[in-house]
Order: C-alpha cells, then sequence, then structure tokens
C-alpha cells in the first residue's frame, strides 16, 4: 500500500509528495504510481511553481490528473511577494467561498451556462514555507491558457467578463444573504495589492518600472494630466481582496486587450459586464439600482483608475517578453544583488521585437485612460 512517484525533470521533494498523497486520499485513494510533469512555461506564473500529477492505480479505469501550485521556499521571495498571504486568499476563495456560492446557485434554477464555472480543489496546504492547493487538470476539459502576447478577440473577452461579472454578482449576494460570512471573509482576506514602502525587492521593482514608462512616454508628447472558445474559467485567486468591481474589470481589459480593440469595443464592453451583473444579480431577486447603480459603477471606473493605470503599466514589462527572457524569481534571489537583479527587467535586456512590443502597450494604455478622461 501507498504511493510510488516517479521521477521527473523538477522532482518532488519528499514533503510535497507527502501533502500530494493526503490529497490523493482525500479523493478515496490509497495507493499507485505517480507521475510528475512540469507545468507551463516560464512567464506563465511568477509566484508559485506549477506541476502535474497523474495517478495510475488499478482500482480506477482512468488515471487521476491533479495540478498543484507550490508556494516557493527562498525567504527574501516570500516576504517580497506575500506568499503566505496570497496563499491564504486563494485557500479561502476554493475552501470557504466557492462553496457558498455554489450553494446560492443550487437554490436558483440555473442552466449549466449561467453558473459560475470553477475548479474543483482537491485540497490545501497552508504550513509554511511548504503551501501548495491542488486542483483538477483543467486541459482534460479542453481549456487552455491563451497567448499573453496577443489581444484577446471580442468574443473572448466577453467570454472572461460574464465571468467576472457573476462572480462579482455573487458576492453582492454574499454580503446581502450572510452578512456574517461575509464579513468573516473580509476580515480574514489580505489586501497584497498595497505598497510596501520598506520592501527594497518591490521599491527596486517599481522604480526600474517608473523609469521605463517614463522613458516610453518622453519620446511622444503625453500629458498626463489631461478554433472559437465557448467557456472560460477563473483559477488564480491569490490577489482577491474586497474592492470595487471596476478595478477587476479594467485589470482585465487593460491586460488583455489592446488599444486597437479598444478603440471599437471598449464602452460596449462596459455596458456588457453591467447589463450581465444586472442579469445575475435578478437571479438571486436582488437589483443592481439597489446593490450597485451604474451611476457608481461609472463614478468608480474614474475613482479608481489611478490604481487601474498603475498595475496595467507594472505588468506590462511583464506580459510583452517571450519565455527566454522572462526572469524567473520562483528559485530565489540573492538580496545583497537585488539591484543588479532588478536591472535585467530593464529596456537595454530586451529584444528590439519586446521593445517595440512594450512601448506599443504603454502608450497605447496612457493614451487610452486619458481619452476615456480617468486620467
Amino acid at each position: 500500500m501507498g504511493f510510488e512517484f516517479e521521477k521527473a525533470p523538477d522532482n518532488a521533494d519528499e514533503n510535497l509528495k507527502r501533502i500530494c498523497a493526503k490529497f490523493f486520499e482525500n479523493l478515496g485513494v490509497e495507493d499507485g504510481k505517480v507521475q510528475e510533469e512540469v507545468v507551463g512555461e516560464k512567464g506563465d506564473n511568477y509566484v508559485a511553481k506549477v506541476t502535474r500529477f497523474i495517478l495510475h492505480c488499478e482500482a480506477i479505469e482512468t488515471p487521476v490528473r491533479m495540478i498543484v501550485k507550490i508556494a516557493p521556499t527562498d525567504e527574501i521571495l516570500r516576504n517580497s511577494m506575500k506568499i503566505a498571504q496570497v496563499f491564504k486568499n486563494e485557500a479561502l476563495v476554493y475552501d470557504k467561498l466557492l462553496p457558498k456560492y455554489k450553494e446560492f446557485e443550487d437554490l436558483v434554477c440555473f442552466s449549466e451556462e449561467d453558473r459560475l464555472t470553477s475548479a474543483v480543489c482537491y485540497g490545501v496546504h497552508l504550513d509554511a514555507p511548504h503551501e501548495c492547493i491542488a486542483l483538477e487538470d483543467l486541459n482534460e476539459n479542453g481549456f487552455y491558457l491563451a497567448d499573453r502576447l496577443k489581444s484577446l478577440s471580442d468574443e473572448e473577452l466577453k467570454l472572461a467578463i460574464n465571468d467576472l461579472a457573476k462572480f462579482h454578482a455573487l458576492g453582492f449576494v454574499l454580503k446581502e444573504r450572510d452578512k456574517t460570512l461575509f464579513d468573516q471573509i473580509k476580515k480574514q482576506l489580505t489586501n497584497t495589492w498595497a505598497y510596501n514602502e520598506n520592501d527594497e525587492m518591490f521599491k527596486a521593482f517599481f522604480d526600474i518600472i517608473i523609469r521605463q514608462v517614463q522613458l516610453v512616454l518622453d519620446e511622444d508628447e503625453y500629458n498626463l494630466r489631461n478554433g472559437k472558445p465557448t467557456e472560460v474559467v477563473m483559477l488564480d485567486y491569490q490577489l482577491a481582496r474586497i474592492s470595487s468591481p471596476t478595478v477587476d474589470l479594467q485589470y482585465l481589459i487593460f491586460n488583455c486587450t489592446d488599444s486597437e480593440a479598444r478603440s471599437v469595443a471598449y464602452y460596449d464592453w462596459l455596458d456588457f459586464y453591467y447589463d450581465n451583473f444586472s442579469k445575475h444579480l435578478a437571479y438571486h431577486d436582488l437589483k443592481s439600482s439597489h446593490v450597485y447603480p451604474r451611476n457608481k459603477f461609472d463614478e468608480d471606473l474614474k475613482a479608481y483608475a489611478e490604481i487601474s493605470l498603475v498595475s496595467a503599466l507594472c505588468t506590462a514589462n511583464l506580459l510583452v517578453r517571450d519565455r527566454e527572457e522572462v526572469l524567473d524569481f520562483k528559485e530565489g534571489i540573492d538580496v545583497t544583488q537585488i539591484e543588479n537583479e532588478m536591472q535585467k527587467m530593464g529596456l537595454s535586456s530586451m529584444k528590439e521585437a519586446t521593445v517595440e512590443r512594450f512601448k506599443k502597450r504603454v502608450r497605447g494604455v496612457v493614451k487610452d485612460f486619458i481619452s476615456y478622461g480617468y486620467i
């Protein structure tokens, strides 16, 4: 009896194997051979390692496939990226929030397409510094990662916007139907977006981004004052927090589309979001005009624009890089070399094509924020 883990290029350590064995036991399996596979490529994930575990067992006909997000153990990295907090956030969403949302949906005669799609969570382990979260392998259901170097199509983005509207609507349902649980979750969630002025790694990263953006904008005269997919699923809740829905919506739009697409459809996307948000609230006998009126939504788009702009500019450097240009800090960083390591994020370290992508993205974001009257 027991589990036999086969070797893989990025072989799991013994501690992780014990944790994963418990996850499989939670599924009612007590033994079998487990194959390990590294998931994704550089640039797909900056906070956690991701490993696929495939269990082959005589007692079950189909292998059990499990994706495990694994926290980095390097102390410098853990402190800078607030690893303990982000894993607690995600565990809270999978363990408490999503099951409650499902309860709400079960009370309403929902079609499957109107339900919030989420991955099955097989277990969480939060003992530092070996946190990990096990999820179902959605590749088996036909899901795939979109190309981060390409703008989402209108159809693809609307799938994502609709899912975001469902998620936000259920948050308002929770606040109205179970205020006690809402307040508990609100208290436990950590806002990891908050700027930590005492963190040297974060300051170095932020400073290099500001210099890059200023360099790009100085080349122009910007006045900063004035195969068709049918379903999407949200997987990463590590940055979950209590905030305005517009922060998530603008993060999605400005990180996943280009300026050309926004020039055609931006206001249509806003209407599409709010219409679907209202529709999903109505399923639960709530009116958007009462819990989150359209005029408040429009006000928030401008009120939270500064946060959204900074976020879009910070992520621009990461999203435009080719695989071989991606910096991978998951293995750790020498605290004495932070400035040198951060210099690798500079424009001089990018290929010419990457620099052009970066310039186009930054200029497009700033131009659009100005044209929408947000800054």
